[in-house]
């Protein structure tokens, strides 16, 4: 448990598979090792060490992560649904507020390639979050989005993770006519069930 060392490991340069013996499970005190071989960027090895996060938040500490930037890049290129759920499980349990705080207010304040990464990360590393606290622009470019998109896969859509009911309301229900893509009805369904409503009656399967 306690032999595996960063300097075992060098990204991209063999199957890591024979080494997930030596990972130890319980990484309080080894949270600098910890961050340093998810920063190999290699994700078959990344997926193996956040797996057990998805369950038990208890197997660490706080972490420091460095650039937000850096990862918001790995996700973009990393192109895997599961490795953006499982880090965004992650940073919710073990980052601070501050560096947590550092990805809303890049969501909020900036466009560009990022935005679509933290559009996924976000609802899961705030329980709290809501349309409150995001600035026209975010609310805009989410209304954007939502507008581009047919339907909805299995995470739904930011927007029905966090409306208010008052935002579904003002802002979701006007676009939901008879025009509309499914995807509006299914967020509105979406934000329906947080909010113990029913909305509309006619939402498409």
């Amino acid at each position: 448990m306690n032999s595996l060392r960063l300097g075992d490991v060098e990204k991209n340069s063999f199957d890591h598979c024979h080494l997930l013996s030596d990972v130890p499970l319980d990484w309080n005190g080894r949270e600098d090792l910890f961050i340093n071989l998810l920063k190999l960027r290699n994700l078959d090895l990344a997926l193996a060490i956040l797996g057990p996060f998805n369950t038990d938040r208890s197997l660490i500490g706080e972490v420091e992560i460095g650039d937000v930037d850096w990862w918001l890049d790995w996700i973009i290129d990393a192109d895997h649904p599961w490795f953006t759920y499982l880090l965004s499980v992650f940073f919710a349990g073990h980052l601070g507020g501050a560096k947590r705080s550092e990805f809303l207010h890049k969501f909020n304040h900036e466009s560009g390639k990022h935005r679509q990464s933290l559009q996924q990360l976000l609802p899961r590393m705030f329980r709290d979050l809501s349309t409150e606290d995001l600035t026209p622009n975010a609310i805009s470019y989410l209304l954007a989005d939502l507008s581009r998109t047919e339907r909805l896969g299995w995470e739904g859509h930011m927007l029905g993770a966090i409306a208010t009911d008052r935002f579904v309301e003002e802002k979701l229900l006007p676009l939901a006519t008879s025009s509309a893509s499914p995807a509006i009805s299914q967020v509105i369904e979406q934000a329906g069930k947080r909010h113990g409503r029913r909305y509309i009656t006619n939402v498409s399967d």
